[in-house]
């Protein structure tokens, strides 16, 4: 017998029973130790580090999570996990994750939420005014790290967008301003904030940058 698999199709246990029964098959048997687990209560990839810990050498995992009913133990997130969190070299090309995903997409046809771990197209958007507040002055220091968990680049990601929407508060319109090199002296900071917000709710998405140009001119101070 080349190695032992453990098997989960129903994706009914936790962290806790896998631990206990990968480390009772290790003490059972010599051979290797494979993981596949299904992801019914979205478990899978914690299941799976979980078996890790205990001593399991080879795990199963797809592409975005595809599988059979409710998926399998997602790729991206299990490596990313296993490397960052675990500290285990995976010898992996991490900066080809977000391609991957966006390939098996496209060939699947199946569509990932933007929110998405490690891979979703949301993953880098912000929109809350707190959250642009504090990332307005990490970019000023080049801290990015202090606020992500990793570096946008290191799965080919695309770098950090700001998001205008009713969720939006002061620092993101400085912060976008700061972005076209507009005085904030000059403009009504408050009102082109009020507009963000109510044409955000109207369109049920945050404004696009055009419309947001058309909210600052309306709102330029004049001075006598």
């Amino acid at each position: 017998m080349d190695s032992l698999v453990l098997v989960d199709t129903f994706g009914v246990c936790n962290p806790e029973a896998i631990r206990y029964l990968t480390r009772k098959v290790r003490q059972r048997f010599s051979t290797p130790v494979e993981v596949h687990f299904h992801n019914d209560f979205g478990l899978a990839v914690a299941n799976t580090l979980a078996a890790v810990t205990e001593g399991a050498e080879i795990i199963h995992t797809t592409v975005n999570g595809i599988g059979e009913r409710m998926g399998n133990a997602d790729l991206a997130e299990t490596a990313l996990a296993l490397e960052a969190l675990y500290g285990l070299k995976l010898d992996l090309d991490y900066s080809k994750l977000y391609n991957l995903s966006k390939l098996v997409e496209k060939l699947s046809g199946i569509k990932m939420p933007p929110h998405k771990p490690v891979v979703g197209d949301g993953a880098y958007k912000v929109e809350s005014g707190i959250i642009v507040g504090w990332w307005r002055n990490l970019e000023k220091q080049n801290k990015p790290l202090v606020m992500f968990p990793y570096h946008w680049s290191l799965v080919g990601q695309k770098n950090i967008e700001i998001l205008l929407g009713k969720k939006s508060g002061r620092d993101s319109i400085l912060y976008k301003l700061e972005k076209m090199r507009v005085d904030p002296v000059t403009i009504d900071v408050d009102k082109v904030l009020e507009d963000v917000k109510t044409e955000s709710i109207k369109r049920k998405s945050p404004i696009p940058d055009e419309i947001f140009k058309q909210i600052v001119e309306k709102h330029r101070k004049t001075f006598q």
